[in-house]
């Protein structure tokens, strides 16, 4: 694995839009570069047993350095001149989309190859095919053979092979093993001592805290709650978790430190998994409480208005008695109302306890209750990055949707989405006449009640006449929903 991890003169292919020369072969270490991230990301596999997807695994080193790094010409993010916050945040959104494709065709090539390829030749992983999936042309999936997990996850975890006396560590290098290499501050960042920090504790820091921006000879980590869940999750003993911080700190943990981390252990250990349960949602916490003061039901209160009922199954005549039920093995309830603005509400009477929870995913909440919620361009850009579809969001309000999602907002989604996939393309002549390329486009603006009062009427299947006074508010509400305004016809023409 280290000779792997040094060569010069070979690679595992050279993906589209990379040229290397034979002399750039040794000159550059970016391939080289790239092998130690991967090495690194199978160090990391939560379970060195599973088996994963080799996607996934690209998508997860893209996270950590998709920014800074490229086996081509790596672009850097420029904010547009007199731009607004919105607008530089829009920009950059954009840039970051496009460095993801080119991370798809370039990096994630190189890494399948080198899976599939040198690894695999090389006995450090097995490869497999996704369940019905074997007539691919390549398998997909791969697991740690237990050589790849004696080269890669138990070196970075201080297990060394067993064929390597404990002679040959040098001394220094097991004294620098156990020596501090950070500071734990009392707001719960890390400074990690770049130059001080063993692998085996870099590894450690990984797990359980999230990396921030830093430059320099140090790198500044932040522990959270649901980073040191996922690392208890993954297999990390809770004791050694808070011990292992403390020894690598210069400086003992501060007292604020130690105690939260014991809570959050704590309160993963105090978590109950249910596989079938009745559970009650109240108003609040007082219509709560006056329900299990008259004894009319029996259980557990959790949270501020939620109850578990204990003892006893729910009856249909509780049931009755408390309003609507939902039974969560029957589709989901189809319980909020689309408007062609973008606007979304939520029916209580007919809710569920997921509905709210999907439409914060794309959507921003419009009302203190959760009641009212709102599709805008933003918040579904921030969905895509995410890793959301606009088939996914337009599917799933579509199963939730009393009535079918308004025609124009299926079109705003689509553009907002990806405006370089979407028939988005209109024009608005100086005569006042307004051509849509595309025939779906054109039936949506067609039947939206919201453009009716800027339209004459309609001169053929993508034609319409515009009242003058409303050209300009027109441009703007098309605008509004992503549609791309020109004024040459001759575009539509030909």
């Amino acid at each position: 694995m280290r000779a792997y991890g040094s060569l010069t003169e070979w690679v595992e292919c050279k993906p589209e839009r990379v040229w290397y020369g034979e002399e750039d072969l040794d000159r550059s270490g970016k391939f080289n570069a790239l092998r130690a991230a991967l090495r690194m990301a199978l160090a990391a596999l939560p379970d060195p047993g599973g088996w994963y997807d080799i996607a996934d695994l690209s998508e997860s080193i893209f996270s950590r350095v998709g920014d800074r790094f490229s086996l081509g010409h790596l672009g850097a993010f420029y904010a547009p001149y007199n731009a607004t916050p919105a607008q530089v945040e829009e920009k950059r959104l954009a840039w970051q989309q496009e460095r993801h494709k080119s991370w798809v065709k370039v990096e994630q090539t190189w890494i399948e190859r080198a899976v599939m390829g040198s690894l695999f030749h090389l006995g450090f992983v097995e490869l497999g095919f996704k369940p019905g999936k074997r007539k691919a042309a390549a398998p997909s999936l791969f697991r740690l053979t237990d050589l790849g997990r004696a080269a890669t996850y138990d070196v970075f975890r201080g297990a060394a092979p067993t064929s390597i006396s404990a002679r040959s560590v040098p001394r220094s290098a097991a004294k620098r093993q156990d020596s501090p290499c950070w500071v734990v501050q009392p707001n719960f960042d890390v400074i990690v001592y770049l130059d001080r920090a063993p692998a085996t504790r870099l590894a450690f820091i990984e797990r359980v805290a999230e990396r921030k921006p830093s430059q320099g000879p140090v790198a500044l980590y932040h522990l959270t709650r649901e980073t040191v869940y996922q690392a208890l999750e993954s297999g990390m003993n809770p004791g050694a978790l808070v011990a292992t911080l403390a020894q690598g700190s210069e400086y003992p943990l501060p007292d604020n430190i130690r105690r939260t981390l014991e809570d959050w252990v704590a309160q993963r250990e105090r978590i109950t998994v249910y596989c079938t349960s009745d559970l009650l949602e109240f108003p609040d916490q007082a219509a709560r409480d006056a329900r299990l003061a008259d004894k009319s039901v029996i259980g557990t209160p959790v949270g501020d208005c939620f109850l578990l009922l204990t003892g006893r199954k729910l009856t249909r005549a509780v049931a009755e008695g408390l309003g609507h039920t939902t039974d969560y093995h029957q589709p989901l309830s189809r319980c909020v109302s689309v408007e062609e603005d973008g606007h979304v509400t939520v029916d209580p009477r007919r809710a569920d306890l997921l509905v709210r929870g999907e439409l914060t995913c794309w959507a921003e909440p419009a009302s203190e209750d959760g009641d009212r919620w709102r599709l805008t361009r933003s918040n579904i850009r921030r969905a895509v990055t995410s890793g959301w579809r606009a088939e996914d969001i337009v599917d799933h309000l579509s199963r939730r949707a009393r009535q079918p999602i308004p025609k124009l907002l299926l079109v705003a989604i689509q553009a907002w989405a990806d405006s370089s996939r979407a028939p988005t393309s209109v024009v608005i002549a100086p005569d006042l006449i307004l051509q849509v390329i595309d025939e779906e486009v054109a039936a949506a603006i067609a039947a939206s009640a919201v453009l009716q009062p800027y339209l004459r009427g309609r001169l053929g299947p993508r034609t319409f006449l515009v009242r003058q006074e409303t050209a300009g508010d027109l441009r703007r509400e098309l605008a509004d929903y992503g549609l791309d305004i020109g004024s040459d016809l001759a575009l539509i023409l030909k």
